[in-house]
């Protein structure tokens, strides 16, 4: 009977992660995501000095929405295909990153320009860093 459960069990879960990640989410998908994602906070961190409080919302807000959003979607395919250990490499510094671009997203909306700009600049590395840490 245990079996049956846990094999119920494994069933189920590889269902919610087929429909989680979707068709097509493969490791080079994912990749390019990272790849994007902190590509583009590099750049804004560059240019944040320069901008609004308001130009910064628009512009994490669409990190955030776009590239951050679908490979936080596909993780579990990392996880599946890559290993655990290759996903707790990407995923620490990426969680990390991600972390700091909501904190300057906040800072944007309130106002604080320079709090946003901080944490953009905390940001970029750790993306960076996840990038550097995927797999293949």
């Amino acid at each position: 009977f245990a079996m049956a459960v846990a094999v119920g069990l494994k069933r189920a879960f590889a269902a919610e992660t087929a429909e989680s990640t979707g068709p097509g989410v493969g490791l080079d998908t994912l990749r390019a995501l990272l790849a994007e994602l902190s590509e583009r906070a590099g750049e804004l961190s560059g240019k944040a000095a320069a901008m609004s409080a308001a130009e910064i919302h628009g512009e994490v807000d669409a990190l955030l929405q776009g590239p951050a959003y679908a490979f936080v979607e596909g993780r579990a395919t990392l996880q599946k295909t890559a290993g655990m250990t290759s996903f707790a490499l990407v995923m620490d510094p990426f969680s990390r990153g991600e972390r700091q671009l909501s904190r300057a997203w906040s800072a944007s909306v309130d106002d604080h320009a320079e709090e946003a700009r901080t944490s953009l600049l905390k940001a970029a590395p750790l993306l960076e860093a996840a990038r550097d840490a995927f797999p293949g």
